[in-house]
């Protein structure tokens, strides 16, 4: 699937501290100003959450830094996301605003589909949860709270899900709610098939709860990490992608990533830039060389081109490959592997076949 895209909307935030740290706070009803009891609070990606109290009240404590928002969720209101949760000194108040829409204000089929709801589902599966070892464990607990809508003008499947989707990976031991956010994938002509796929987008917030005993997980765990888009991130920000034994090819030829990339570090956020592979092909902002902007806008136009022509193959351990394509040119990692904007780098081939099936937690830990 050479150009199937395996896409996962993740905000990237960062705090200095190398010690625990603690976010707390009162959840509230804006409208009626009284604490809502019984809200889930939990950091975007982790296992890590809390309940409100009587009072509203909550508070969560990590064992070392780790970028991710904060997600509150109460039955009968929007979610509240919170970015960058830790640069707060004391308690926030977050205020709650009911959910006014319904999903009957969602138009999910304007026509009659080419395809029934069971292929669609089958097609779901496949994007979404994948088809390795571990995607095929998995199982749904509420398909019903799934809707499908086929655009057989655009050739696109979109799913809905008002409700998080309750997945139960038997094989790598989680329980993971998936608040679905977006959800298409794109087909060359009217076809569910993988073969006509022209690409897959899916988004939304995720948290895990570890269902496994006495770290019985611990071997499938790790067999899902090495070699996954997480372990490249955290590999490529840590600078050590040979020694995790990932290799970087182009036209195929080995290559060093700094005949790619720059990259700056900002608080422990890698900045990356893509190089251009012609010379002197830096987009220009200010006219430097007498061009007219016509002229200039061409220019810039053909650095845009050869930035998104840019294709890199990826090795893991000699034997499993994976390409890389990029839009800009410009990313960021933090520490944990996760990376943003997450539309920028596009991936294909094994890293791409790990869906989210293959999910781990972003506090998960590899010595």
């Amino acid at each position: 699937m050479s150009t199937a895209k395996l896409l996962f909307v993740f905000f990237l935030f960062f705090w200095c501290s190398h010690y625990a740290q603690t976010v707390s706070g009162y959840i509230y009803d804006e409208a009626e100003d009284i604490p809502l009891e019984g809200a889930f609070v939990y950091l975007d990606g982790t296992t890590y959450s809390a309940t409100t109290d009587a009072e509203g009240y909550f508070s969560i404590t990590v064992a070392q830094p780790l970028p991710a928002d904060l997600i509150v969720s109460y039955i009968g209101f929007r979610n509240f996301r919170l970015p960058d949760p830790f640069q707060y000194n004391g308690p926030v108040k977050l205020l709650m605003r009911p959910d006014a829409i319904s999903l009957s204000e969602v138009v999910i089929n304007a026509g009659k589909s080419p395809f029934n709801r069971k292929e669609m589902m089958k097609a779901f599966y496949e994007a979404f949860i994948g088809k390795t070892k571990a995607g095929k464990s998995c199982t749904i607990a509420n398909e019903d709270d799934i809707n499908f809508f086929y655009d057989d003008k655009a050739n696109t499947l979109t799913a809905y899900a008002r409700k998080p989707i309750k997945i139960r990976n038997s094989h790598l031991e989680y329980n993971l709610a998936f608040d679905l956010k977006e959800f298409v994938i794109k087909y060359k002509y009217t076809t569910l098939s993988s073969k006509g796929q022209r690409g897959i987008y899916f988004s939304g917030t995720t948290f895990f709860t570890d269902i496994s005993q006495n770290n019985s997980a611990y071997e499938k765990r790790k067999e899902a990490y090495l070699g996954s888009i997480m372990h490249f991130m955290r590999s490529f920000s840590a600078g050590d992608l040979e020694k995790q034994s990932f290799e970087l090819y182009s036209n195929n030829h080995k290559v060093h990533p700094a005949a790619f990339f720059t990259v700056k570090d900002t608080l422990g956020i890698k900045k990356v830039t893509l190089k251009p592979e012609e010379a002197g092909a830096g987009l220009l902002n200010i006219n430097l060389g007498g061009d007219n902007v016509k002229t200039l806008a061409q220019k810039q136009e053909e650095y845009r081109r050869r930035i998104a022509a840019t294709r890199l193959i990826v090795v893991y351990d000699k034997k499993e490959y994976s390409g890389l394509s990029f839009d800009t040119g410009v990313f960021y990692i933090a520490a944990n592997g996760y990376y943003y904007p997450i539309q920028e780098v596009r991936f294909s081939g094994e890293m791409a076949e790990r869906k989210a099936g293959n999910m781990l937690p972003a506090n998960y830990s590899y010595p």
